[in-house]
């Protein structure tokens, strides 16, 4: 019977899971909600469920060979242990995931960073297969990072390597949640971009936004704010070219400091395909010193929602 394995990959939102094959396919694939305001521990109960539910699911497909666990925050991947993350999952920080999950089910258990599982995923599967040398990013709530260099996931002294959102890009920008001030994430995430045009509509400015989101300015996303600017919404177009060009001045930062070869960027927002990257890799070309961008590969993640339960289960393969 062939090898498989179960992917969870735990958000602020949603928990994902997936039954993964050996050839990193995904046979069975399953969506929750993570239900974050109730507690971590309420939380783990979900992904428990989830897990046994995708075992049952797979009991006549092949033989489960271990568990794969992605999550926002700080990971130690080798004890398994979350050692800390935000108010966006309370509880979280602290949690012995790895042990909780191999005593639920008494399976081999990998625990990694989100950002670094869809690293791995776009490594074996994606859009960066062949390179050895590249840093994602994933941009959503926040900018999430990871570090990929000589063929693996660089974790740092600490384990806690890849925190691109929270290095500072304007020395007295708005405050984090981190607490610095100006951090890349206030510039370079979709939050970034959704609040700068709930702002300006907020302001009494006007744009094309308004009538795509039927004026709740709850639903407005940054494909919205895309398609505005398509359409020729000043307003739009003005907020989407500096929202780029933060995002370029951080990227470009830490090509300076990494020389990465590759950059793959990672969210939702990259469903927009060329009309985010075209213009992004034309201003980091424009700012970043020549000799960082020769043969440099700027790419969208290729396997989306799907990239965090893939890479998650690579090592449990190997």
């Amino acid at each position: 019977m062939e090898n498989l394995a179960i992917g969870i990959d735990i958000g602020g939102t949603n928990i994902k899971g997936g039954v993964i094959s050996s050839r990193g396919e995904v046979i069975i694939s399953d969506k929750i909600s993570t239900q974050a305001k109730k507690g971590f521990s309420h939380t783990f109960l979900l992904v428990r469920e989830l897990i046994g539910k995708l075992i049952a699911g797979s009991a006549d497909m092949g033989r489960i060979c271990g568990i794969g666990c992605a999550t926002a925050g700080q990971v130690d991947h080798r004890l398994g242990k979350v050692v800390f993350a935000t108010d966006n999952l309370p509880g979280l920080s602290g949690f012995q995931l790895k042990n909780e999950i191999h005593e639920a089910f008494n399976l081999p258990v990998a625990v990694e960073n989100d950002v670094n599982a869809v690293a791995l995923g776009e490594h074996w599967m994606g859009a960066a297969a062949g390179l050895e040398d590249f840093i994602c990013l994933t941009l959503g709530t926040g900018v999430g990072g990871a570090i990929f260099r000589n063929g693996s996931i660089d974790y740092g002294a600490a384990d806690i390597s890849g925190e691109f959102g929270h290095f500072s890009i304007n020395f007295d920008g708005p405050l984090c949640n981190c607490g610095n001030k100006g951090c890349f994430e206030q510039y370079g995430s979709v939050t970034a971009l959704i609040q700068q045009m709930r702002q300006s509509l907020a302001e009494g400015e006007k744009s094309l936004v308004s009538d795509l989101v039927k004026g709740d300015p709850q639903k407005i996303n940054g494909e919205v704010i895309f398609e505005a600017k398509e359409l020729g919404d000043a307003l739009a177009s003005a907020i989407v070219d500096d929202y780029i060009l933060h995002l370029s001045l951080g990227i470009v930062g830490l090509l300076h400091i990494l020389n990465p070869g590759g950059v793959i960027i990672g969210g939702g927002i990259t469903r927009l395909g060329e009309k985010l990257i075209g213009p992004l890799t034309q201003n980091i070309i424009k700012r970043a010193m020549p000799k960082f961008t020769e043969n440099l590969l700027i790419k969208n993640a290729r396997l989306g929602d799907n990239a965090g339960i893939i890479g998650v289960v690579r090592r449990l393969f190997i």
